[in-house]
């Protein structure tokens, strides 16, 4: 076999993995701003297969006179999915209705002093928030900075038969 002069022959360290980016637990990756990382790690229990982690979300926001929070379900709430990454941990990303840019309705414009800027928590609802329960493996979740995570623990949902 001949050496390609454009292939590099070196070993690659663990060193040089985790400069790259790669981490061989989830725990230890790096969460990209805005994203902060939560990491989970659950008691360890004679019925974890009966059981399963539901996550759960509040996202908080700055809210002036132009916010409107009706997203179609009467307000106050927004959607996003819990989405699993190969590098095993989840992510949450900020939910589109906030992506987007909001027209004030003609009766809520701002008028420069009348109108200050409140911090407001709302219920982000996960859409596929539903993990396996496990005291091996930690849950690692990185969130937008303005979503704060918690968990609770449910019994596992019968199986349906179809």
């Amino acid at each position: 076999m001949q050496n390609e002069p454009d292939i590099i022959h070196q070993p690659v360290t663990l060193e040089a993995l985790q400069g790259a980016g790669y981490n061989e637990r989830p725990e230890d990756s790096r969460a990209m701003a805005p994203c902060r990382k939560h990491v989970f790690w659950l008691p360890k229990r004679d019925n974890e297969q009966a059981l399963v982690v539901r996550i759960q979300a509040r996202i908080t926001v700055m809210q002036g006179c132009s916010f409107a929070t009706d997203c179609g379900m009467g307000g106050n709430v927004f959607i996003e999915e819990l989405v699993a990454s190969a590098a095993g941990y989840f992510q949450i990303d900020m939910p589109f209705d906030l992506k987007t840019q909001r027209l004030p309705y003609p009766h809520q414009i701002e008028v420069r002093g009348q109108c200050d800027p409140v911090a407001k928590s709302y219920d982000l609802i996960l859409r596929n928030s539903q993990i396996a329960y496990s005291s091996k493996l930690a849950i690692v979740i990185h969130a937008h900075e303005d979503i704060d995570i918690h968990y609770t623990v449910e019994a596992r949902p019968a199986e349906t038969a179809d």
